[in-house]
């Protein structure tokens, strides 16, 4: 019989709370979750640095994140019985471990609560198979609008190191060095009431060409085909860092325009953002080759 470990964070005691709410639960979230031991703090109650998720470095930062499907719970007030698909992004400012610590709610006990973020943010999106997306982030700059939401670690994949007494979360923090690492088994959610549906969105990806030394970025499926495939003179790889923005206008969005840059200054692309940007780019430099007034909406 599968067993799963709380891993509970943040307010996960207003999860299926009666407020205003995006409510679900994740149905094969992929990603793992690691715990490193930092020791006992005092009355047997552990601590220790939190990463969830797969995590991929960049220059100077790193994002670790946690993707699947959901069902949206009874309790939801968007469209309860729904489904979709989500990622819930773990972004830090450096490129090493994890800054997030967190520490046993009780001695001894499995349910983690963050005590320091280390200038991390965690970053839900939501995508409802009817369409539109919903975000949230954690932490929010007013308080009520942050995300709660809650993960377990599945105990049939749990292994530990460094000999802590018992193979389990609240044991591995009393101990330090100690870590234990596995698979999260399901995921919760929830996105406070004043959760805001908005248009279509696509995913930027961006790429890295060893040969260049250059980046680009893109969402256009045509392209990403191409790059995918190889279908260039030197070859562009995925560096893992991707993004949503919006196809179509939105409130509060600005469209990005993009020109591409011939080889005499650089062959490479130039992304502006607004009307005022890209018009001045493009008569400041009138070799630049305007490709998209509106190539995407951020």
């Amino acid at each position: 019989m599968s067993r799963s470990i709380a891993v509970c964070i943040l307010l996960c005691s207003l999860i299926g709370s009666t407020q205003a709410a995006f409510i679900a639960q994740s149905a094969n979230p992929s990603g793992g979750l690691v715990y490193e031991g930092f020791g006992d703090i005092g009355g047997g109650v552990g601590s220790g640095r939190y990463t969830l998720g797969t995590c991929v470095a960049s220059s100077t930062s790193t994002t670790c994140t946690v993707s699947g499907n959901y069902v949206e719970t009874a309790q939801s007030d968007h469209s309860p019985g729904g489904t979709g698909t989500f990622t819930l992004r773990l972004v830090y400012p450096s490129i090493g471990s994890s800054p997030v610590v967190a520490r046993s709610e009780t001695a001894g006990s499995d349910v983690l609560r963050i005590s320091d973020l280390g200038g991390a943010l965690f970053i839900l999106d939501v995508f409802p198979a009817s369409g539109g997306t919903f975000t949230g982030v954690f932490p929010a700059p007013v308080f009520t609008d942050s995300i709660n939401f809650s993960n377990f670690l599945d105990g049939n994949t749990a292994s530990c190191t460094g000999a802590p007494a018992q193979c389990t979360i609240g044991q591995v923090g009393l101990v330090a060095g100690a870590t234990i690492r596995g698979a999260t088994s399901s995921t919760t959610f929830q996105i406070p009431g004043n959760f805001s549906n908005s248009g279509p969105t696509a995913e930027v990806v961006e790429y890295h060409n060893a040969v260049l030394d250059h980046y680009f970025i893109t969402w256009a499926p045509a392209e990403i085909a191409n790059l995918d495939a190889g279908n260039t003179p030197t070859r562009w790889t995925r560096t893992g860092q991707t993004f949503r923005i919006y196809t179509t206008p939105q409130g509060g969005n600005s469209p990005v325009c993009r020109y591409y840059i011939p080889p005499e200054k650089g062959d490479s692309h130039f992304f502006g953002r607004g009307k005022a940007e890209c018009d001045a780019t493009g008569a400041n430099n009138p070799d630049f080759v305007l490709e998209a007034t509106e190539f995407m909406f951020a």
